[in-house]
């Protein structure tokens, strides 16, 4: 059974119960636990279609390997994930409490040995230790060409994941900007806690 590690958005709680609740509407047998306060580690088979129903969840990685704390067993990794390609964008998202010093080498010494190769890598980066839906939809880090590795420490282990999914950050926007005027005295929910409240009672479509 394949194993994925959720991002989830501002208000984890929220976006756990959600997650549950989703699943159960689309009868998805999903097992999962929390990894820190942030990601969610999820077992079973995750479809687009439920993804997308998701207001709470920011991004999807589908969980590759574990390794040691080691930078040379990450590069050592990711390198060899990298290697099926002659030209490739690829960056790195640490989801742990602190970014430890040793791993801010570990994308550029990437670059570096896949460049004395002869290979075409492009290294994208971001002021945060995480790349945002943005970043990695518009640089072109999802499959089948671009990789957004997801780093997330338990332990005395990193689990490595690849980015599959991201929200539609663009449709979320034009959900926010093109709804009617607000109403000073009704007021009006903002569309993703909308959309949450309405996955939460497990309102079947049609």
């Amino acid at each position: 059974m394949q194993e994925y590690l959720i991002a989830f958005g501002r208000e984890p709680e929220f976006t756990i119960t959600e997650l549950a609740a989703t699943a159960r509407r689309f009868a998805l047998p999903l097992q999962w636990r929390l990894v820190g306060k942030t990601v969610g580690l999820v077992t079973g088979e995750l479809s687009e279609k439920f993804l997308d129903a998701l207001a709470g969840t920011v991004k999807v990685a589908e969980v590759l390997t574990e390794v040691k704390v080691s930078k040379e067993e990450i590069v050592s990794f990711l390198s060899s994930q990298l290697e099926q390609t002659e030209r490739c964008e690829f960056g790195l998202s640490w989801y742990g409490p602190k970014l430890p010093r040793w791993l801010m080498p570990v994308g550029l010494s990437i670059k570096n040995q896949l460049k004395n190769e002869s290979r075409h890598v492009r290294y994208v980066t971001s002021r945060t230790p995480v790349l945002s839906s943005v970043v990695v939809k518009k640089n072109k880090l999802l499959p089948p060409s671009g990789y957004e590795f997801f780093l997330l420490p338990e332990g005395d282990k990193i689990i490595i994941g690849r980015t599959i999914w991201v929200q539609d950050f663009e449709a979320w926007s034009q959900r926010d900007y093109g709804r009617p005027a607000r109403d000073a005295r009704v007021g009006m929910l903002p569309p993703k806690l909308a959309r949450i409240m309405i996955n939460l009672a497990e309102a079947r479509e049609g």
